[in-house]
């Protein structure tokens, strides 16, 4: 009997859980799974994980199939002449402290100073968490349609079928718990991983990729890197510990962060000056996965995932040849009347292709920053599972 008052209770307050769900407009499956997934109590909440663990890799499974299957039917019309296309994948990098957009303190001073770089002092992620943020950048669904972006390979495999030679060197170790960065990583021709130092390690195999390269070769280089995520003071070398003296817990927080991203400004000059000079059409795409929280108000908040003004918006910019600007001139007015709009990771991979002259069905002009068709719609982004748009996510000020 009493198990059965028990079990009876429990039911009652499960149809609470999900009556309340479904009256905050949830889904009817979302509300369920919402209420399995944060039930923890022996000895239900265990066949409750175990349930949702098994139909998780069930989906992984169909997933990771139809990707393998998966073709953009990519075309490209024949130029001549060499081509590079490097994708920087930043992390945990948030604008605000960027002295490229307008902070006080001078953390990209070489960026600043480097010709043929636009800034996109608006951009918001798709989710401030990397699993769900670098899979969305380089694919051409919208963060809306996730199950798409899970099913379908990223525009590294569009860059294949065109005959591009692509390589994605990382800085981030090969972690199986990293969702579906991984498996984007394999869709590289040639994926290595550099587990050990900061992210300079990748230069010397980045140089050597470009020292290899032949007159007319075509190349799509990812470069993911460790960034700005937290500890801040292991992001660099000792050498690029410019800022300090801080003497609160946040000052301390604030002078390593911004150490990180003086570190960050080296490294995507190097990777440009490297790039530039193979003396072709070439472009040095950076973009951050999201922001960061460093303690900024008095929730105290720290990190990322959490859905704020400090870690939505996220840190990007774009490099173009002079070769290349010289190319595509419409393209280049284009990108300059865009760069300020505010804009979404989902509007890179079109971009990225757009200036690549990559044509596939799910290519949308209108998502580019590139075109004269560039049309800015609502941003969407997942926090913590759910789904919200907002178009006008602040720009909040760092103190």
């Amino acid at each position: 009997p009493w198990a059965l008052a028990i079990g009876a209770v429990l039911l009652g307050v499960y149809a609470l859980a999900v009556g309340r769900n479904l009256e905050a407009g949830a889904s009817a499956e979302r509300s369920f799974l919402d209420v399995v997934g944060k039930e923890m109590s022996s000895p239900v909440g265990p066949l409750f994980q175990a349930g949702l663990a098994l139909q998780m890799q069930v989906q992984s499974e169909a997933f990771r199939k139809q990707r393998a299957s998966h073709s953009f039917g990519a075309t490209k019309a024949a130029a001549a002449g060499s081509e590079i296309y490097v994708w920087v994948i930043g992390e945990s990098s948030r604008p605000q402290n960027w002295s490229l957009f307008g902070y006080a303190r001078d953390t990209t001073p070489t960026l600043r100073a480097t010709p043929g770089i636009v800034g996109f002092p608006d951009m918001l992620t798709t989710a401030p968490h990397t699993s769900v943020a670098v899979p969305s950048m380089l694919s051409l669904r919208p963060i809306t349609n996730w199950p798409a972006i899970l099913a379908e390979r990223s525009i590294v495999s569009a860059f294949n079928e065109v005959g591009f030679r692509t390589y994605w060197l990382s800085a981030q170790a090969a972690d199986s718990w990293a969702g579906l960065v991984p498996q984007i990583a394999t869709d590289a021709a040639r994926p290595r991983y550099f587990t050990s130092g900061n992210d300079g390690a990748m230069l010397d195999a980045l140089q050597q990729i470009l020292a290899d390269a032949k007159p007319g070769d075509k190349l799509f280089i990812v470069l993911h890197t460790k960034g700005s995520h937290f500890e801040y003071s292991r992001r660099y070398p000792p050498e690029f510990a410019r800022f300090g003296g801080g003497k609160t817990r946040r000052e301390r927080l604030v002078d390593e962060y911004d150490n990180s991203i003086l570190y960050t400004d080296w490294f995507l000059a190097e990777t440009i000056a490297a790039v530039a000079q193979r003396k072709g059409r070439s472009a040095v795409l950076y973009a951050s996965d999201h922001g960061e929280n460093l303690l900024d108000d008095n929730r105290q908040l720290l990190g990322h995932a959490l859905g704020t003004a400090y870690d939505l918006p996220t840190a990007a910019l774009v490099w173009v040849s002079d070769e290349l600007a010289r190319a595509r001139p419409q393209q280049m007015q284009a990108l300059r009347a865009h760069a300020t709009a505010k804009l979404s990771l989902s509007n890179l991979p079109h971009s990225m292709l757009d200036l690549a002259g990559i044509e596939t069905r799910e290519l949308d002009p209108r998502l580019s920053v590139f075109s004269d068709r560039f049309t800015p719609t609502p941003r969407s982004y997942i926090v913590r599972g759910e789904l919200r748009s907002e178009m006008d996510i602040p720009l909040a000020k760092a103190p």
